[in-house]
């Protein structure tokens, strides 16, 4: 009989465990697919200091709005990103263009398109930021916030100096001249991957090359064309426009020496732009242009591209923050920050620089996007070290001839 009770009371016990392990089990699934739902891991593929705050600031001031999700940032390491892409569960990706071409190739991008329509970004922002993204007829990425190209002098110095304003293209030459034979050399502030020999390839290219075939195959066809742009960089250093110490690198620190009148001029990314608003002694150049046939839009950089991978499922946390990032809240904040922003409506706001670098988003188009990134690395570092020989006062006219022994 005591026996009896015993195996009832097991049976009983283990019923109960029974009962309710199921309720046990579907709690642990629930918490876990909310754990999973409540996290955003991005990839950053990203290197300059300037992008990498920017997006800093656009995670942080969506984890204030939305504190129950977690968001993971993956940082690259060498040339890993690929592996790491193909490899791991990530839900957005920070890049630059030509990465993400190069991811694109690989297979591993998702198509935009439907992020564009929903948020409204076609309508609401300058096309410059989602034709970064265009790549064979799609759209892989959407830019956050580009990055013009700008020389900034200041009036006051230069009349000390007794030097005319650059008010047009040769003006600018005659400026440069004069400055090179004072021994002055104009800072550069850039973005960290990209220095003034990039600058200058992009102002000396011709519109008609093909962005997106500026490899091996295509550059063997182009030999009058890419021989052509060492040509015109020679004549400019004949001329005693351009040199090897017409530029020198430059700081944050060379951005308030320009302000206090220390220093004539600049070239800067508009990063900065907020450091010269309301300072009546600094002036911005309208445009560039070599001859009277041809206007060249300063170049724009824009190395902080958002692309999603093909292997990512966390759409709806995707969809939310990039809702956010390019809603009109964000971007006042951005806009605060940098003075710069892509946002047709944000980017009218008043300032005598701000209209006038709004301006040059506003008309730039994806052949301004500076040429260095969207050509592979060895072709931008044999085309550089050439430009870099040129200013030295080495054209040997054979330019085209060695890049394409180098880099085959």
């Amino acid at each position: 009989m005591i026996k009896t009770l015993k195996i009832k009371r097991i049976i009983i016990f283990i019923s109960i465990i029974l009962l309710f392990l199921p309720v046990g089990c579907r709690t642990l699934e629930k918490k876990d697919l909310e754990e999973k739902e409540n996290k955003l891991n991005i990839y950053l593929d990203i290197k300059d200091k300037h992008s990498l705050e920017l997006i800093k600031l656009a995670i942080d001031e969506y984890t204030k709005e939305n504190s129950k999700v977690k968001i993971n940032t993956i940082n690259s390491i060498g040339d890993s990103s690929k592996k790491d892409i193909s490899e791991k569960k990530m839900d957005l990706i920070f890049t630059n263009e030509s990465n993400m071409i190069e991811l694109q190739n690989e297979g591993l991008l998702k198509d935009v398109d439907i992020y564009l329509k929903k948020n409204k970004i076609y309508e609401n922002f300058h096309k410059i930021i989602y034709s970064v993204g265009r790549h064979n007829d799609k759209y892989y990425g959407i830019g956050l916030v580009p990055y013009t190209v700008e020389f900034l002098y200041n009036k006051d110095k230069l009349k000390e100096l007794k030097l005319e304003e650059p008010k047009d293209g040769d003006k600018l030459k005659k400026l440069l001249k004069e400055l090179n034979n004072k021994n002055i050399s104009i800072p550069t502030v850039l973005t960290e991957d990209i220095d003034v020999n990039d600058v200058i390839l992009s102002m000396a290219m011709k519109k008609n090359l093909n962005l997106y075939n500026l490899n091996l195959s295509y550059i063997a066809t182009r030999k009058k064309e890419f021989q052509e742009i060492f040509k015109k960089i020679n004549d400019l250093q004949k001329q005693g426009v351009i040199n090897n110490n017409t530029f020198k690198l430059g700081n944050e620190g060379s951005i308030k020496k320009l302000v206090n009148s220390n220093i004539p001029a600049i070239i800067s990314i508009s990063y900065y732009n907020n450091e010269f608003k309301d300072k009546n002694n600094i002036e911005i150049i309208d445009s560039l242009q070599w001859d009277k046939n041809l206007k060249i839009n300063l170049p724009i950089i824009i190395d902080n591209v958002i692309c999603i991978p093909i292997n990512s499922e966390n759409n709806e946390n995707i969809h939310k923050f990039i809702s956010y990032v390019y809603g009109d809240k964000f971007q006042e904040k951005l806009y605060s920050k940098t003075g710069i922003t892509a946002n047709k409506k944000i980017s009218k706001k008043e300032g005598h620089i701000q209209e006038k670098i709004n301006k040059h988003i506003e008309e730039s188009s994806i052949e301004d996007i500076i040429i260095s990134q969207v050509m592979p690395e060895n072709l931008r570092m044999s085309i550089v070290s050439k430009i870099e020989k040129i200013l030295s006062g080495n054209y040997t006219g054979k330019e085209y001839d060695e890049i394409l022994e180098e880099i085959k």
